[in-house]
């Protein structure tokens, strides 16, 4: 099957309130949190926890490729996805691409669009 076919999500358990925030800084504010990130929290351990409750139950033998998306990678030369593969424990044949510029996201979404479809040998 291609497509998402599964999804999971991670939400950081420690929250900062917008008046904290705002006393900070000597002003106002509303009512209301935002969940912030612990010290040992970046983008690739929340993917993990998010792919692991994606995958919980499912056959991962089928799976092609694993996308990373974050504007707030914590590498700046090492490929994130492939943590995330590691992860998951997924099979050294599975593709990694991540998205946090323009080569590396082409790369791999051209390399995904040229397998995606069954029997599809070439770009027509």
């Amino acid at each position: 099957m291609v497509g998402i076919v599964s999804y999971g999500t991670h939400i950081p358990y420690y929250r900062l309130t917008k008046a904290a925030a705002a006393s900070a800084f000597g002003k106002r504010a509303g009512a209301g949190e935002k969940a912030v990130a612990y010290c040992d929290e970046d983008s690739v351990t929340m993917a993990v926890e998010a792919s692991l409750q994606a995958v919980a139950g499912k056959d991962l033998g089928a799976l092609k490729t694993v996308f990373f998306a974050s504007a707030s990678s914590p590498y700046a030369e090492k490929i994130s996805a492939t943590e995330l593969a590691a992860a998951l424990d997924l099979e050294l044949s599975v593709r990694t691409a991540v998205s946090r510029d323009l080569t590396h996201w082409a790369t791999g979404w051209s390399a995904s669009g040229r397998d995606a479809g069954p029997g599809r040998k070439r770009w027509r």
